[in-house]
């Protein structure tokens, strides 16, 4: 369940009060001018990240850049995340290029290393297993750790760019795995 405390000695109180009534909100506890509201977590599941669009950086954790029209850049470690409703088997999918040098990228689901690819410097689409036994019930969390950063000012000349970064993603998503 997921709380909020509320004051209803606050003037707004009533128009408040209605919005979180109206975001399925109910009153769980209440204290002679103090209530707790409360909510079941919805079950919907988020399971892909156009990497790029204006609301991305909802389910994306640490590493990233500011988003580049349909991409985004990320640094050595990145990450994103995931909710799961159901645990089973997973097939993650994403589109993705490096940066100056191809290189090895290791791939954490949920702190466990489950596997490591090569990251080409021409844009392409993995499909990669994610067992069951790796996932868990509400959110999940992707790492992707490359061997190496490049600051474009250092690797392009004329570059004035100071980013560090590794590789850029277009699409992550989590999808069923076919048996």
């Amino acid at each position: 369940m997921k709380y909020i405390l509320f004051d209803e000695r606050k003037t707004y109180n009533a128009s408040i009060s209605a919005l979180l009534s109206d975001f399925g909100y109910v009153e769980a506890l209440k204290d002679k001018y103090i209530s707790v509201l409360g909510r079941e977590p919805s079950s919907r599941e988020f399971l892909s990240v156009d990497v790029g669009s204006t609301n991305d950086d909802m389910y994306l954790g640490i590493g990233w850049y500011n988003s580049e029209n349909e991409y985004r850049w990320a640094g050595k470690r990145a990450s994103v995340i995931f909710k799961v409703a159901n645990i089973r088997d997973f097939n993650l999918v994403f589109t993705t290029e490096g940066f100056h040098a191809e290189q090895k990228m290791k791939r954490y689901m949920n702190e466990n290393n489950i596997a490591e690819i090569r990251t080409p410097l021409k844009r392409k689409t993995f499909i990669l297993p994610v067992n069951r036994k790796f996932m868990k019930k509400g959110i999940n969390t992707i790492h992707f750790i490359s061997d190496y950063a490049y600051k474009p000012s250092k690797v392009v000349q004329g570059s004035a760019d100071a980013r560090e970064l590794s590789k850029k993603f277009y699409i992550i998503s989590l999808e069923d795995s076919l048996p």
